[in-house]
């Protein structure tokens, strides 16, 4: 169900982020729809849908909410998301800025979560150790390294929980990922990326990168604009790097299928 999710959301990011904005992205620019600036990279982009999903199982709620990390008082219900059809039906019904989702792998389901608590002891040590689980390049694409006030600065609420609760609530027999599509341009096109972490850090990422210089596949041939996956690995120096990149057409599902 990983790479569902994650390729679920690459093709979600695909046709309701990049098709729609076309018009306002100008070669490597996204100019905002009233005033004509550019987005520059690092930079929120309103006009963009984005969405955090975290995934393990049917137990993950009743942890958090008994550690009240998930603040709603009510009990979240659960509906069937089985494919990328129901899937997606339900994001675009309930998606709003706040808030994130839990996705029930087990049974295949999936629950809107409104209010999330974001301090424990745990939680906090994980944030300490940013640097282990981020690599360097996670906010600006070129970046050899990111210092403390970019950390703080930049790293939203639904980025932070995404990088932390999957190190500070991983169990044994319970592992947690999360799955993210960030509103926050990245690279050259004006739009975000879509991030998958685990309990190690960020395992991989995807993004639109507009590319007059490449041979494709390209997800919109007449923009000139490929898609591109990466996956990371920890080396010796007990930091992420880029392990493998690989360009990406508009036969997402078919490329993700290859993945599994």
């Amino acid at each position: 169900m990983g790479y569902d999710l994650f390729s679920w959301l690459a093709q979600y990011h695909l046709q309701n982020n990049l098709i729609p904005n076309l018009p306002f992205i100008k070669d490597s620019q996204y100019l905002k729809a009233r005033g004509g600036a550019k987005i520059e990279e690092g930079e929120e982009n309103d006009d963009t849908k984005g969405v955090l999903i975290l995934s393990n199982g049917d137990s993950l709620v009743r942890r958090l909410k008994e550690e009240e990390i998930i603040l709603d008082r009510s009990t979240p219900m659960f509906v069937p998301a089985r494919d990328y059809v129901s899937f997606t039906y339900y994001l675009s019904r309930n998606i709003r800025k706040d808030g994130a989702f839990v996705y029930d792998g087990k049974n295949e389901s999936i629950s809107r979560i409104s209010k999330f608590g974001n301090s424990s002891s745990k939680m906090n040590a994980a944030r300490d150790s940013y640097q282990r689980y981020l690599p360097a390049n996670f906010i600006y694409q070129d970046a050899a390294v990111m210092n403390q006030e970019e950390y703080d600065e930049q790293i939203g609420t639904k980025s932070d929980l995404a990088m932390v609760l999957p190190i500070s609530h991983t169990k044994e027999d319970s592992y947690v990922h999360a799955y993210q599509i960030k509103r926050t341009a990245y690279g050259n096109t004006g739009l975000g990326k879509v991030t998958h972490f685990g309990p190690d850090g960020l395992m991989e990422e995807f993004f639109f990168r507009y590319a007059p210089e490449s041979d494709g596949p390209f997800v919109v041939p007449e923009r000139k604009i490929v898609g591109v996956h990466r996956k990371y690995k920890r080396e010796a120096d007990d930091k992420l790097y880029v392990a493998s990149e690989n360009v990406v057409g508009p036969t997402l599902e078919e490329y993700f299928r290859l993945q599994e």
